[in-house]
């Protein structure tokens, strides 16, 4: 029989407490205070961290606070938003977090709050970490790569380690060959050995668009590559909700039926020289059988709207199992040590 989890206390002491709890496994987190959610101390508090500290671990706990705000990347995220009225029947701390006002008595203690964490997606949810090394991707194999005599778009989200080295993070191949690699195949979204992220495609020749701004600098970014086959043939590269890339010229990838995440082959693109793989976390991977528009990217982007018309894979990454979300059972296998981190969606 599972085993509620209490936790007196919803303050940044006690929220942080449910959310690690959550992180290592726990389904049935409750977080219970007899005021108003965040009301006592935290409610008070500057909002700094202090770092002078008479003892080694209470100076661990800081500097791993800090990390851990940093991470959150200004998305928004994680925040609380109380009801207009103190005795409002819902509050919403953040999507993952739902409160409801309730009333019960714990240690003689009336509580009028109760937060219960959804341990499938957590506060921030979870990305997958690729290690950078041999042998470490997700692939799958057959019966879909890139659909035949249909365009294609790629999104994801990733945060490089800061390396500045050649590693690919989306591709596909016409077989499944590893570790010689095959003889056709397409690099589609990597960043090269300049830090600069790239989309590379076969036309008939090798082409790549290239962003201006390197992206190996250890923040999130959005990159969505977009290949057009059943149109006039053009292709576009976006960074962060921004179109950075177009070159027109039909995309000939279409009987690649191996797809790739985390690792590529490639030999003829710029900073490619066979296999390489990615160092860095992986979150929210969708692939589409058509060309997504600059407003579907931008949604994308800014989080606001799921674009699910002509999805045919969607990896939320908030675990390593490579399952296809999308409800066409394209799933990834795993190859290699593949773990978690705090991830962006």
């Amino acid at each position: 029989m599972a085993r509620r989890i209490v936790v007196a206390g919803s303050g940044a002491v006690g929220a942080s407490v449910a959310y690690h709890l959550a992180l290592l496994g726990a389904t049935d987190v409750v977080v219970a205070d007899r005021g108003r959610l965040c009301g006592g101390s935290t409610s008070r508090a500057m909002g700094g961290v202090r770092q002078q500290f008479s003892t080694p671990e209470e100076v661990v706990l800081a500097r791993e606070s800090i990390a851990f705000l940093a991470s959150l990347g200004g998305s928004g995220r994680f925040y609380f938003k109380p009801s207009p009225q103190d005795s409002g029947s819902r509050l919403w701390c953040c999507p993952q977090w739902e409160a409801e006002m309730v009333t019960f008595n714990i240690w003689n203690v009336t509580a009028t709050f109760e937060s219960r964490f959804d341990p499938f997606r957590t506060l921030l949810g979870n990305a997958v970490v690729f290690p950078g090394t041999t042998g470490n991707y997700m692939r799958i194999a057959s019966g879909f790569g890139l659909l035949a005599s249909n365009s294609v778009s790629f999104s994801m989200w990733f945060k490089t380690n800061g390396a500045v080295v050649s590693q690919e993070m989306i591709a596909t191949q016409d077989a499944n060959i590893y570790p010689t690699g095959a003889s056709n195949y397409d690099p589609i979204l990597y960043i090269d050995n300049n830090g600069k992220l790239r989309l590379g495609y076969f036309n008939g020749d090798t082409v790549t668009l290239v962003s201006t701004p390197n992206v190996n600098d250890s923040q999130w970014h959005h990159a969505v590559a977009v290949c057009e086959i059943d149109g006039p043939g053009t292709n576009l590269l976006y960074l962060d909700g921004s179109l950075i890339g177009t070159d027109t010229g039909t995309f000939t990838g279409n009987n690649r039926v191996s797809t790739w995440i985390g690792a590529g082959y490639g030999t003829s693109w710029p900073g490619l020289s066979g296999w390489s793989f990615f160092n860095g976390a992986i979150d929210e991977v969708r692939i589409y059988n058509r060309v997504l528009t600059g407003a579907e990217v931008t949604s994308l982007y800014n989080k606001s709207a799921s674009v699910t018309s002509g999805q045919v894979a969607y990896l939320s990454m908030d675990s390593v199992s490579g399952t296809d979300q999308s409800g066409n059972g394209n799933n990834f296998t795993i190859t290699g040590s593949l773990s978690l981190t705090a991830g962006i969606v």
